[in-house]
């Protein structure tokens, strides 16, 4: 009988340690598999940010630079989104500032005119100016 319980207590100990190996195989089976979850998210992160700046740039390019400071181009808007928003806040953006460049064009071209009579206008009094001179010299006006 003190063989059996000698026999049994033996075996109680070995099933111990087997049940602390497994909790420790288990422990480190679960750490591994934490870090590769872990690195799997941030190369997905990673792919995920790389993809949304390509997109930024993608269609910074596609709007901006194949029309060179062109007003008239607009976007077109498919949808209620946000993305439809901001196409619908670019078209009403270009749409003023063509505007606003149709009336500074139209204003210049005014300033213009009116440079240009006032420069005649000069012409004229410098003229009429150089006659009543000679007239002076000539007695012909007293002043």
């Amino acid at each position: 009988m003190k063989r059996s319980m000698q026999s049994m207590e033996d075996a109680r100990e070995k099933l111990t340690e087997l049940e602390s190996s497994i909790r420790t195989e288990q422990a480190e089976s679960y750490n591994q598999l934490q870090q590769k979850a872990v690195y799997v998210v941030s190369v997905l992160g990673g792919v995920v940010a790389l993809i949304g700046l390509l997109l930024i740039l993608l269609s910074r390019v596609m709007i901006i630079k194949p029309w060179k400071g062109e007003l008239t181009h607009r976007i077109e808007q498919s949808g209620n989104g946000e993305l439809g928003d901001l196409a619908g806040a670019y078209n009403g953006l270009m749409h003023v500032i063509e505007e606003d460049k149709k009336k500074v064009e139209e204003a210049t071209a005014v300033a213009e005119r009116e440079a240009q009579s006032a420069h005649e206008a000069l012409a004229g009094l410098s003229e009429a100016q150089k006659e009543a001179e000679d007239a002076r010299r000539q007695g012909v006006l007293d002043v």
